[in-house]
């Protein structure tokens, strides 16, 4: 599951870079087409290309607006699955650790069954083997 989530999250990547790569393309585009109406001189450019070239740089500015939001929020994903992550391990080690601990208490009273002393003397090296490894 988690694989198939790290291939959909590169394949947004992916996307994401090719669009910001088509979007500077056109950018330069866009300028070479300004610095050509530039040079031409004594002409005068006409008001529908002021406004063309304000409302393209306005679509740019709020096109780069949503790839930061995208990229924000494609973060805050990955960072909240890693956190689910981090605490599905820290849940499974707790078991682990409680499964240990249950399989040395049933031998403990299995042991107890044939020798009087094996239960007190479980619990004495349970409590060393705890002080030990800091549980």
């Amino acid at each position: 599951m988690m694989r198939s989530q790290k291939v959909l999250l590169a394949a947004e990547e992916e996307k994401a870079r090719r669009q910001k790569e088509e979007l500077q393309a056109e950018k330069l585009k866009l300028e070479q087409q300004r610095k050509e109406m530039e040079r031409m001189t004594g002409i005068e450019r006409p008001k529908e290309v002021i406004e063309e070239e304000k409302h393209r740089l306005e679509i740019d500015k709020m096109r780069k607006l949503q790839e930061e939001r995208e990229a924000r929020l494609r973060k805050e994903a990955l960072e909240a699955k890693e956190a689910q992550a981090r605490k599905l391990e820290q849940e499974e080690e707790r078991h682990r650790e409680n499964r240990e601990s249950d399989i040395l208490t049933n031998a403990a009273d299995f042991a107890s069954s044939f020798v009087p002393y094996a239960k007190p003397l479980f619990s004495v090296g349970k409590g060393i083997y705890n002080w030990w490894y800091g549980k």
